[in-house]
C-alpha cells in the first residue's frame, strides 16, 4: 500500500449491541456450536489493534448508530428468515432443532418489544 493510502472498514457492533443479528446468532450457537464471527471487531479497540497488527499507523475508529424499526417480534422473524448472515447457519441444524431454535428467537426478541414493537439502534 502507497504511504500516505487511507483504508474503511465497515465493522459490526458487539452481539450484545446489536440485538437483531446478535440475538439469532447466539441461539443458533447453542445448537450447532458455531462462534458468530461477525462480531469479532466489534470493539473499537479490536479494530484498532487488527489495523495496527496490519501495519497501519495514524488510526482513527468512529461509531455510527443504525436504527431498524419491527411491527413485533413475529415480524423480526419473518425478516430474520431472509438475512444472508443467519441462513447459513440455519441450514446446518436439524429440521427440529431450527425450529427450535426460531421459537427461541421469538422468545427472546419478544422481551424487547413495547408498545411501538421493536427498535433496536446499533
Amino acid at each position: 500500500m502507497k504511504p500516505g493510502a487511507k483504508i474503511s472498514a465497515i465493522v459490526f457492533a458487539t452481539a450484545e449491541k446489536n440485538p437483531y443479528q446478535g440475538i439469532p446468532l447466539t441461539v443458533v450457537r447453542r445448537f450447532a456450536g458455531v462462534m458468530p464471527s461477525m462480531f469479532s471487531l466489534g470493539e473499537p479497540q479490536q479494530l484498532r489493534n487488527a489495523f495496527r497488527d496490519g501495519g497501519f499507523s495514524d488510526i482513527a475508529v468512529h461509531s455510527v448508530s443504525f436504527q431498524r424499526h419491527l411491527s413485533s417480534a413475529v415480524e423480526a422473524v419473518q425478516s430474520l428468515h431472509n438475512e444472508v448472515f443467519l441462513r447459513g447457519r440455519m441450514a446446518k441444524l436439524s429440521d427440529i432443532e431450527r425450529e427450535q431454535a426460531w421459537t427461541e428467537i421469538e422468545q427472546e426478541l419478544a422481551k424487547r418489544q413495547g408498545p411501538a414493537g421493536l427498535r433496536f439502534t446499533w
